[in-house]
């Protein structure tokens, strides 16, 4: 995409943005087609020379949305991965601001591309993780530690949007794709798991009194005798290191609502503030649950409360 003067320049946006409008046309770009165009359309958004065009700069963005909005689903994402898999090849071997720009601008028309998921729209989702799980493949996270970490963000949050909008599909076409053992498996059962916590939590009002310290439980222990000793830092240290891990997230929270149980004096708040948002939000929600799993089935007396820290004490220390 070359100018020759700014108001040709201005004249061929308009031809070209004509010509994005029509989703008949633009839907039938392929993976190339699409690729090209937006890497002509970043390469220009974020030349300095254009910096002094702020009006041909916003018409450029326009032609990027057009782009996004009308192409199909899957060659978009596909495209864009591509896309950002380059940037992150010149990102590692220079780490530039344009480089991390590029990055930043891919991330985010990644995530526009998302909001185009709904339920009755019919989705590859097969495509869209094969996708996903090839870019973690060249770039494991893993390996790039203190590296941008954005692209990250952003392929997860495609994988909970189309987790939201589809449901338990989106694992059944990851173990019929035998990705059990990939990232993008992780991060669809995590968002599946973490839909099925949100329904329950919006099924049953959690409204526990709290009970007296010194209350028998229904095991026999007495929370008075299990409050006197605290776990030892090394081994609450260990559990959280656990959550953190995303396949061992599940064990992790488990072992911590055993600690709660046993010692429901302990306060978990500044572990908690610790982890990511969705990590944070994940682990209160399981620990309510398995909460009232006990407390349904009998092991723990009715309106036992634990000490989990509230959703608004999340919000006054954030990580």
């Amino acid at each position: 995409m070359t100018f020759h003067g700014i108001d040709i320049g201005f004249r061929l946006v308009e031809t070209i943005e004509e010509l994005l409008k029509r989703p008949d046309c633009v839907s039938k770009f392929d993976v190339p087609h699409v690729r090209e165009i937006f890497s002509g359309l970043v390469e220009k958004i974020l030349d300095q020379k254009l910096s002094r065009h702020p009006n041909l700069t916003k018409q450029l963005n326009v032609l990027g949305f057009y782009l996004i909005q009308n192409s199909s689903i899957e060659v978009c994402i596909s495209a864009l991965l591509l896309e950002l898999s380059a940037a992150m090849d010149s990102y590692i071997q220079s780490v530039s601001s344009y480089n991390t720009k590029i990055i930043e601008f891919t991330c985010k028309c990644l995530q526009k591309v998302s909001q185009r998921f709904s339920r009755d729209v019919v989705l590859d989702i097969r495509r869209i993780l094969r996708a996903s799980e090839n870019y973690f493949q060249r770039f494991p996270p893993s390996q790039f530690p203190g590296k941008n970490n954005t692209p990250v963000t952003s392929i997860r949050h495609i994988i909970t949007e189309l987790v939201n909008c589809k449901g338990k599909s989106v694992l059944t076409e990851c173990v019929s794709l035998n990705m059990q053992q990939t990232l993008a498996y992780q991060f669809v059962e995590m968002a599946v798991k973490n839909n099925e916590v949100n329904e329950y939590m919006h099924r049953a009002e959690i409204t526990p009194q709290r009970q007296h310290m010194g209350a028998e439980a229904s095991d026999g222990v007495s929370s008075e005798k299990n409050s006197e000793t605290l776990p030892s830092a090394d081994v609450i240290h260990n559990v959280f290191a656990s959550i953190k891990r995303l396949n061992q997230t599940e064990e992790g929270i488990k072992e911590l609502f055993k600690l709660l149980k046993e010692h429901p004096q302990m306060n978990i708040l500044s572990h908690m503030n610790a982890l990511n948002t969705s990590h944070r939000i994940y682990c209160v929600r399981r620990l309510h649950r398995l909460l009232q799993a006990d407390i349904a089935s009998g092991l723990l007396p009715k309106g036992y409360v634990l000490n989990i820290p509230k959703p608004e004490d999340l919000k006054v220390a954030p990580p």
